[in-house]
């Protein structure tokens, strides 16, 4: 008997699209050139679907102010995978207190936040992602300036959706720090005095 053990690619290598292989296992006499057999067997490589979205974040802003994050949508299936943001992709646990979020996706890939020229992300927007491809998502969130450092942390919430309704998250969690108050101190001098170089008022 011969077991033949067959490994197919890893899905990174971009070598494991899905599909039936066909392979020969061949056997040949040692010693009689024309004396072989050949048996054929198929190997077939299912369909993976996998996105990701990551990492979580946690940062601090001040009231009425702002902080962002970015995230990566990734591929990690072996076929394209048309991923969309639909009905409450993007939510936030202290939207009653006031606290609103915004997502992005980085238009030109230098993943830095470019308000006016990233495209914002709307309900119904999507993005293809080619088999080991990946895109930068951008979330803004905003602190109502009510909040304060005793005020419970927000946590946001970024859905995004594949394979028609399977799912893949990343949450961003921010807290508000009130800072340190600067005191400037202004000193008067009498003006009353002639100033240097004989000029007067």
């Amino acid at each position: 008997m011969i077991c033949a053990v067959v490994t197919v690619p890893s899905i990174q290598s971009g070598n494991a699209a899905p599909g039936n292989r066909t392979l020969e296992v061949r056997a040949q006499s040692a010693s009689t050139t024309g004396s072989n057999d050949v048996v054929t067997v198929q190997v077939a490589v299912q369909t993976v679907h996998a996105v990701s979205l990551s990492p979580n974040g946690m940062q601090q802003t001040y009231p009425a102010a702002a902080v962002t994050y970015s995230h990566t949508l990734a591929n990690l299936g072996n076929v394209d995978e048309p991923t969309s943001f639909t009905g409450s992709f993007l939510s936030d646990s202290q939207q009653g207190a006031g606290w609103t979020s915004t997502a992005y996706i980085d238009a030109n890939g230098n993943n830095t936040l470019d308000l006016g020229t990233d495209t914002l992300v709307a309900t119904g927007s999507s993005v293809t992602l080619a088999v080991g491809a990946s895109r930068t998502i951008f979330v803004r969130v905003f602190a109502p300036a009510s909040a304060t450092s005793a005020s419970p942390a927000n946590v946001t919430t970024l859905t995004a959706t594949y394979n028609t309704s399977a799912t893949t998250s990343a949450t961003d969690t921010t807290g508000i720090t009130e800072g340190l108050l600067l005191l400037k101190e202004q000193v008067s001098t009498d003006c009353a005095t002639t100033p240097a170089g004989g000029y007067t008022s």
